[in-house]
């Protein structure tokens, strides 16, 4: 959901949070006499955590979800079939994570050996879930690449499935594999891509 402020947070939390908020609120109904709309006042302090202070130190063991957020760098092997015959080769690839307490969002790109950005991508709707051993993160979601017109690549939908990997020195990388539904379909995987900045900047 677009602004579903409760999906990340510890469902233990989240109902000690708003019961110790709603106890609050009758204290004071009762003893100054001061009416306060219950609901209006946890959701804006939900959404306050969510979207301000969500990543704090002191705040982010409320949610289940660890900080993902971030630019990714590596390469993309892609390959394709065309007549029966398949091709492959290798690109820059850039992925760039937006992360808040409700929501994330990813957008991608190719590196051309020009140094010029090409096809980005940007996700519709995104699946978050802890790996078997719950230890990382997998990320499930699907994406619409712009294409690339002065190149003859027309505008495709494709799907992404990426483990986050997070190791003892809080490094992280990402790893994983892609498929689109171009014709011929293309596919591929992400190789070596780590987290390089907090640096979110693109020019599309």
């Amino acid at each position: 959901m677009k602004n579903d402020y409760l999906n990340y947070f510890k469902p233990n939390v989240l109902i000690a949070l708003i019961v110790f908020t709603t106890t609050g609120l009758l204290a004071i109904k009762i003893h100054w006499g001061i009416p306060l709309a219950t609901v209006a006042v946890n959701m804006s302090i939900l959404k306050i955590i969510s979207t301000k202070i969500w990543s704090k130190k002191w705040i982010n063991w409320m949610f289940w979800v660890d900080d993902v957020s971030g630019r990714y760098e590596g390469t993309i092997k892609y390959q394709f079939i065309i007549d029966g015959k398949t091709t492959s080769g290798t690109k820059k690839h850039v992925k760039l994570i937006v992360q808040n307490g409700f929501r994330l969002k990813a957008t991608s790109f190719t590196m051309e050996e020009d140094g010029s950005q090409s096809s980005p991508s940007s996700n519709i709707g995104m699946h978050i879930q802890k790996t078997l051993d719950d230890k990382h993160f997998e990320l499930i979601y699907n994406y619409l690449n712009s294409g690339n017109t002065s190149k003859g690549f027309q505008p495709h939908y494709g799907t992404d499935y990426l483990k986050i990997i997070t190791d003892q020195n809080g490094n992280q990388k990402l790893s994983g594999n892609y498929f689109t539904d171009r014709d011929p379909q293309t596919r591929g995987v992400y190789i070596n891509m780590k987290k390089v900045s907090n640096d979110l900047f693109h020019e599309f």
